[in-house]
C-alpha cells in the first residue's frame, strides 16, 4: 500500500521530536517545501525550542508529534 503523492496545496508538518538544532539551518528546506513544491507547511513549536539535549520539554515534543499523527 502506498500513500498518495504530495500535490501543491497539501499540508505537511515539520517538528523536532528529539534533539534541537539551529532553526536557520532549516530555512532553505522550508523554502523548498513552500515555494518550489507549493505545500502548506505547519511548523511545530519544537522547531525553535531548546532545553539541553532536547528540542523542548517532553510535553511540547509529544504534542507536536501527536498533532502530526492526528491531522
Amino acid at each position: 500500500v502506498s500513500p498518495p503523492l504530495l500535490r501543491p496545496g497539501d499540508t505537511v508538518g515539520v517538528v523536532a521530536p528529539a534533539s534541537p538544532f539551529a532553526y536557520d539551518e532549516l530555512t532553505e528546506g522550508l523554502r523548498v517545501l513552500r515555494t518550489d513544491w507549493r505545500l502548506n507547511v505547519w511548523e511545530g513549536d519544537s522547531l525553535r525550542a531548546n532545553i539541553g539535549a532536547f528540542a523542548g520539554p517532553d510535553e511540547l515534543r509529544r504534542t507536536d508529534l501527536q498533532r502530526l499523527l492526528d491531522d
